[in-house]
């Protein structure tokens, strides 16, 4: 019988999470990285399969001889996205990861829903539908936006900066991002003696990095974080300060298993993430008060135009989208992970080019879909398998 678990992740510090950005790609010169508000879903992959194998006294620094890993645990590779692969393991699908107050609700990014006329913030609604005569593409035709705000009603401009949200899943909160994360900027001197002179010659290049610290930070209880059985098998720490969020905001998601003996609850523990190894409070419970999974499953879709809001980052070929579509009020983010067979190898330290997969193009979290095939996209999100395992492709219509 499968088991649902909940995962929190609560970071003690400003986090970083690393995004391929097009204008850095080879880039020796000096440069600027901003983090990502959300880690992929890969790496919490990756985290899910790191933690089983510290719970069964495999990943215990050194790691055993991979070669005696067994894989039917964690399966023996991360994800490819050409694999589509149905599992790993003991692992049957990951939720899309989301945000919570004080270890409640499930917030997502509507950043493509609200926009700013003039200090009053305008909800984007459809207005009329424009059909083609003659088509040069595969759309059927496209519609046309609204802005309103109460009574008020004014026509869409590409000019109106949107206003980012966080909503609830019942779409009755709201929540100013603003009000939810802070950037913390580091800057430095890069040298270049491992990657050799930039092209005019130079051996230093300059950053500026952006984290995001994830609310305000306090002092806590020490006893949070204290050891707790199982020895040195977890990543644990007796640290000299332990610290919580003010309004207590963290990340979330949820993952399913075959069984409930392969992966145990655990109090909290230090687990590193990230490009700059963030460090983050991991809490895992299957307490059945803390886990609700209804909203990963878009059983009821009306007919006629729908309002379709991303929960997760999504992939389709791109002629699907068109097809499909009458307006993307979005953005895309490019997605390139890292994978390496235990089998072959147990070091994680040097990742090598060829770990690399290919880099897609993903619509991000948050866009916004109208559509009069709800139901078509549905099947087509759900046919990209792998993608969907590991919590990708979920939205909700709106």
């Amino acid at each position: 019988m499968s088991q649902w678990y909940k995962v929190s992740l609560l970071p003690l510090a400003p986090y970083f999470f690393g995004q391929e950005l097009g204008a850095e790609l080879g880039n020796k010169h000096s440069y600027y990285q901003f983090s990502s508000i959300f880690p992929q879903q890969s790496t919490l992959l990756g985290l899910i399969r790191h933690q089983i194998l510290l719970q069964h006294g495999i990943a215990t620094p050194p790691m055993v001889d991979a070669k005696e890993i067994p894989t039917n645990l964690v399966s023996n590779v991360g994800f490819k996205p050409e694999y589509n692969k149905k599992n790993y393991g003991k692992i049957k699908k990951i939720s899309p990861v989301f945000l919570q107050n004080n270890n409640e609700g499930h917030y997502f990014p509507s950043t493509n829903e609200y926009v700013n006329i003039k200090g009053e913030i305008y909800k984007l609604e459809p207005d009329v539908e424009i059909e083609y005569n003659s088509l040069t593409s595969a759309s059927m035709g496209t519609i046309k936006l609204k802005c309103t705000f109460g009574n008020v009603t004014k026509p869409y401009s590409l000019k109106h900066l949107f206003h980012e949200y966080l909503s609830n899943i019942s779409g009755t909160e709201k929540v100013d991002l603003s009000n939810v994360i802070r950037t913390a900027s580091q800057v430095g001197v890069y040298k270049h003696s491992s990657r050799g002179l930039d092209s005019v010659g130079n051996t230093e290049a300059y950053f500026k990095r952006d984290y995001i610290n994830l609310g305000l930070l306090d002092k806590i209880d020490p006893s949070i974080c204290e050891n707790k059985g199982i020895d040195d098998q977890f990543h644990t720490a007796s640290l000299d300060h332990h610290f919580q969020l003010l309004n207590e905001w963290s990340f979330a998601f949820y993952v399913e298993m075959e069984d409930n003996t392969t992966l145990s609850s655990t109090d909290y523990r230090v687990a590193i993430l990230g490009k700059e190894q963030s460090t983050f409070l991991i809490r895992i419970t299957d307490k059945s008060n803390e886990i609700n999974t209804s909203w990963l499953n878009q059983d009821s879709i009306a007919n006629g135009i729908n309002k379709i809001v991303l929960l997760s980052d999504a992939y389709l070929l791109e002629q699907e989208i068109i097809k499909n579509t009458l307006l993307i009020n979005g953005s895309t983010v490019r997605f390139r992970s890292f994978s390496r067979d235990l089998l072959v190898s147990n070091n994680f330290s040097k990742l090598h080019f060829k770990d690399k997969s290919d880099s897609y193009t993903l619509l991000k979290r948050g866009s916004v879909i109208y559509t009069k095939s709800a139901i078509e996209l549905k099947n087509l999100f759900d046919l990209q398998t792998g993608w969907r395992t590991i919590g990708y492709n979920h939205f909700i219509t709106k």
